[in-house]
């Protein structure tokens, strides 16, 4: 019966060792195979298309070199010269968004035309795009639900995506939610991000033969949103700051509406506006208990005086959180960091009593001293840092007050808003 076991163990040793070596062989096969810079310049030089368009996104991406638009272009020039679709597409886009070459539409739709007659299926959708929003050529929904169509049979997701809103919309067609749902849902699960919102906008909403699902309109919203798709991303903070579906949480509503606005979604960059200015007039009022909800949702955007606020509502258990100095310490320190005097002191009163921070009184005088180097501090806070300062600096040792005036200095120099340098 031993001597069984013992073959088994030796065949399956056996075959492990094969299949390590056979994926070994592949890895090395495929690093041996990825043409470099080199073998690609000296291929396009020769006239190899497809050695010109893989070039040029080396180029335009700066992936093995420095990046290089004009060089990307002259580059999928060349090879669009020899009909190679991708380079046409990508020659389309460049002059659309201009990126690499000025901006002309009507030289986009040229490109984006050639590539289409090559049943290439992102330049047929490209040039759908271009006469869905009357880019470079008349508005014309019928032609764009036309060339939607035939790029989706040219296996386009974002095409379905696309006509799956016209028929929402009832863009070149009467609206159709129900038609509309099962283009968007295709797309969907295909990964498009564009289509994982409007699906998600269906269970919200309840919408044709969708029945309102607020939990499955969040999961959608979840997964468009992990693409960073901007109206995702903002619908989210709107769910959070309004406790729609999920538990209220003015913070997380403040970090998904800081990632819409870095894609430059509108509705995210007002919110957070309204949020920084509401937060600074409480503040100002000495009313910052009713601005603390403005005042989490614009911390997001590293406002010293709403991170300031963040910082207080932890340290007193405010807006439903459990009291942590941890958290308050943690807060208060960032903004500390920005230059934000009064956090400043925070910091240093918690480093000289050890509140969420181990008690360090070399730091607690170094902060205290970058706050009293600073304009805005009320006089209050300045009697209290001046007095907390001389308590810490009578029971350091010769040693450690040489370290505590030299960070001090440090701190003064390095932790200061811009304005008082």
């Amino acid at each position: 019966m031993s001597g069984i076991i013992k073959f088994i163990f030796l065949m399956l040793a056996s075959l492990v060792t094969l299949v390590a070596c056979g994926l070994g062989f592949i890895y090395t096969q495929n690093l041996w195979s990825a043409p470099t810079i080199t073998s690609l310049e000296e291929d396009a030089a020769q006239g190899d298309a497809e050695a010109q368009y893989q070039l040029a996104l080396r180029y335009k991406n700066g992936t093995g070199t420095p990046q290089n638009f004009p060089k990307a272009i002259e580059l999928f020039t060349k090879a669009s010269e020899q009909n190679h679709a991708e380079a046409l597409n990508s020659l389309g886009i460049a002059f659309r968004e201009g990126k690499g070459a000025l901006k002309d539409f009507e030289k986009a739709i040229t490109y984006f035309e050639r590539a289409d007659k090559l049943n290439f299926h992102e330049g047929t959708y490209n040039l759908a795009f271009m006469h869905e929003n009357g880019l470079g050529t008349k508005q014309d929904y019928s032609k764009a639900v036309s060339l939607y169509r035939k790029a989706i049979s040219l296996g386009s997701t974002t095409a379905k995506a696309r006509l799956g809103r016209m028929y929402m919309v009832g863009l070149g067609q009467e609206i159709d939610f129900v038609k509309a749902y099962l283009y968007l849902s295709d797309a969907a699960d295909e990964g498009n991000a564009y289509a994982q919102f409007y699906v998600g906008w269906y269970y919200e909403f309840g919408k044709g033969t969708v029945a309102s699902d607020i939990n499955e309109a969040i999961k959608w919203y979840e997964m468009s949103a992990a693409q960073n798709f901007p109206e995702s991303l903002s619908k989210l903070g709107y769910l959070y700051s309004e406790g729609k579906g999920v538990e209220q949480d003015y913070l997380k509503a403040g970090e998904y509406f800081y990632r819409a606005s870095a894609y430059n979604n509108a509705n995210a960059i007002e919110i957070l506006k309204q949020a920084r200015e509401n937060c600074s007039k409480e503040a100002a009022n000495n009313t910052v208990k009713k601005g603390l909800p403005s005042c989490f949702i614009a911390a997001s955007t590293r406002d010293p005086i709403a991170m300031y606020a963040v910082g207080f509502a932890y340290h007193a258990g405010l807006m439903n959180l459990k009291r942590s100095y941890e958290n308050a310490f943690s807060w208060f320190l960032l903004c500390a960091e920005y230059g934000y005097a009064p956090c400043q002191v925070s910091v240093g009163s918690f480093y000289k009593n050890g509140s969420g921070v181990e008690k360090n009184s070399i730091e607690a005088y170094a902060w205290l001293s970058a706050a009293l180097n600073s304009k805005h501090l009320e006089d209050s806070q300045i009697r209290f840092s001046e007095a907390l300062k001389k308590i810490i600096y009578k029971d350091l040792t010769s040693e450690e007050k040489a370290a505590a005036e030299k960070k001090a200095k440090q701190y003064a120099n390095n932790y200061i808003v811009k304005e008082e340098k």
